[in-house]
């Protein structure tokens, strides 16, 4: 397949068909040394990085790709393309993300919470709009509240939880 000889082969699924005939088509027939259409490689260019564009050779004067070759691999392509993105459903480490969250962050038995302030007060005590409160005793409800210094700096809104660095302990996103 040509495609491997420039990039790694798009699954042509992940942009509609609008973008593969207005964008992507264009400059990848003239990559090819194709001129399709009213495509204008250099159109936008000045002098200076047209020459640095066209010395570096990556629109070739003679076609790479016979014009019937061509016509098969768009045609192949406008086939497939979608007409819209459909929503796609996230999956991995993250979730849903909240205002809180709960789980044994220091893997001690207990559960901890990391908490973000609906209604923070940023005038007298900024540092507590995202809070980690460390579980001491669940039977007494006794917590530890820590805060970090560049709290303040943002206006924190949604936090989550995972093992981002994938080393088995579960870290607070936010």
């Amino acid at each position: 397949m040509h495609c491997a000889r420039c990039h790694v082969v798009p699954d042509i699924n992940h942009l509609p068909i609008e973008y593969w005939i207005k964008s992507i088509l264009p400059e990848m027939a003239a990559r090819m040394g194709i001129k399709d259409g009213d495509f204008k490689p250099y159109d936008k260019m000045g002098f200076d990085e047209m020459q640095i564009v066209h010395k570096s050779g990556i629109y070739p004067y003679l076609s790479i790709l016979n014009d019937q070759d061509w016509n098969i691999l768009k045609e192949y392509i406008l086939n497939i393309a979608p007409d819209s993105l459909q929503p796609t459903v996230q999956k991995g480490i993250l979730k849903k993300q909240n205002r809180f969250t709960a789980k044994d962050f220091d893997q001690d038995g207990d559960i901890d919470f990391g908490i973000i302030s609906t209604f923070p007060d940023y005038t007298n005590k900024p540092e507590y709009s995202i809070v980690y409160l460390e579980n001491l005793d669940a039977k007494s409800y006794k917590f530890q509240t820590y805060s970090f210094e560049e709290a303040n700096l943002s206006r924190w809104f949604l936090l989550d939880s995972g093992d981002i660095d994938i080393k088995t302990e579960i870290q607070i996103l936010f």
